[in-house]
């Protein structure tokens, strides 16, 4: 899910802004050396958030966002974390205009891999950012392209990309561009390679469809030819933020509806089979029919349920918060969690971690007379989305609701385009957060 996206529909839907008050702020002096569990925040004076977090090969993690608090204008901000959520390095990379990080991937040799959904820093037009990195942060190679905010590592050691348009790219390790193909219109907001080498994208398809926008859902071969393709909606608003493959060979989607469930929107979640029809679909949110509830990221779990993140204000303690959602396999809530302070606090991503608990990123609100005043979130929760005796966290029940969406098969071409736009010369400079510690359970 892209941060920036959310924090934008945040400020849509939302227009009074309090205070995360700033009595659960600590430092993170004289802490234990180990750690299940842990919440921390990470910035400056300016706008600074977490669009993803990831477990690296050796037990910690990677943070990718952006920071307007150091460097020149709004620049991708990447975090190295210990185990702990201790940074071990952290740098800043962009130009004089925003470069926005949306998403990033661990390399075999243990470097990174990260796309800037947006970069205005490297001459007209906008576009997307891609750049390499080694192990230490240090930049490798890096390019302005078309479109591009999600980001998946592929079997063949390259990548693949979706991004605004409808655009799908098929790059090698080094960023050239095998194929790209565009639909013109919509936006894909997640792409996953499949078990037979093809690709999973999950997006809208930009224009009014059983409703307003819907969820576009697309199966594309090797080569980006379309398998199959389809909308899902009602008569509002729906669109698909996250999909991944499951491991009956069909697909769980995640993302929002408008058209369904008791809130303004709530999180929807639909599982299909292989062939894109509908095994089952619910929506799930809060008991006020005012509320906001939207589930950006989901991921498979060692149980073969899935756990899910967002952000609602259906539920918690503050106008908005960021929401944790665990499932079964057949979408029956098993726990949620909120985490959050009085303000907007929202969560971009989730992962299981090797030890069976969830690495959780995102933002919270900590000033109360500057609105956009935020801080990276990054949470590491126990295998049951606690951390221990957390007086931000809060414990709920959502309200589920079947579902009744409308299943248009469509018939968009893709259009072969070129992708690269240029190569760039940013550079990296070191930033200077100090973690604060708001939770933690040894």
């Amino acid at each position: 899910m892209n941060m920036d996206r959310v924090a934008r529909s945040v400020a849509l839907t939302m227009t009074i802004l309090l205070a995360v008050s700033p009595s659960f702020l600590s430092n993170g002096a004289g802490l234990p050396t180990q750690s299940t569990s842990w919440a921390r925040i990470l910035g400056g004076p300016g706008f600074d958030q977490a669009s993803t977090a990831i477990q690296t090969s050796d037990g910690g993690y990677v943070v990718a966002g952006y920071t307007t608090s150091f460097g020149v204008g709004a620049d991708a901000w990447i975090l190295k974390l210990d185990d702990l959520g201790r940074v071990e390095w952290q740098k800043a990379y962009g130009g004089r205009g925003a470069d926005l990080a949306s998403a990033i991937q661990q390399t075999a040799d243990g470097g990174y891999v990260v796309v800037a959904g947006h970069t205005d820093s490297f001459g007209p037009p906008a576009g997307s950012w891609i750049f390499r990195l080694d192990s230490n942060g240090s930049l490798l190679w890096q390019e302005k392209v078309r479109e591009a905010s999600s980001l998946r590592l592929t079997e063949d050691g390259g990548l693949v990309v979706s991004g605004g348009a409808y655009t799908i790219s098929k790059m090698d390790g080094m960023g050239n561009a095998i194929w790209t193909k565009s639909f013109g219109r919509g936006y894909a907001y997640s792409v996953k390679q499949t078990s037979d080498g093809g690709y999973i994208v999950a997006g809208n398809n930009g224009i009014d469809g059983a409703g307003g926008l819907d969820a576009w859902i697309m199966k594309l071969d090797t080569t980006g030819t379309v398998v199959w393709q389809k909308t899902y909606g009602g008569s509002e608003n729906d669109e698909a933020y996250s999909v991944e493959q499951t491991t009956d060979g069909g697909y769980i989607v995640a993302g929002y509806s408008g058209s369904f469930g008791g809130g303004f929107t709530d999180g929807w979640v639909f599982k299909l089979d292989g062939s894109g029809n509908i095994v089952w679909q619910k929506a799930y949110g809060g008991r006020s029919q005012g509320a906001f509830s939207v589930l950006g990221s989901i991921s498979k779990t060692q149980d073969g349920g899935f756990v899910l993140a967002g952000y609602t204000s259906g539920f918690g303690q503050g106008l908005n918060d960021g929401w944790v959602l665990k499932i079964d396999a057949q979408g029956s809530p098993q726990w949620q969690r909120t985490f959050g302070g009085s303000g907007y606090d929202a969560f971009g991503s989730i992962q299981q971690t090797s030890d069976g608990g969830f690495i959780v990123s995102g933002y919270l609100q900590t000033n109360p007379r500057v609105s956009d005043t935020t801080d990276a979130f990054v949470l590491k929760l126990d295998a049951n989305g606690n951390i221990p005796h957390c007086h931000i966290m809060g414990t709920s029940d959502p309200v589920v609701t079947a579902t009744d969406t409308t299943i248009t098969t469509t018939t968009a071409t893709g259009a072969n385009i070129s992708s690269i736009i240029a190569p760039t010369n940013a550079t990296a400079t070191l930033t200077s957060a100090i973690p604060r510690v708001l939770c933690f359970r040894p």
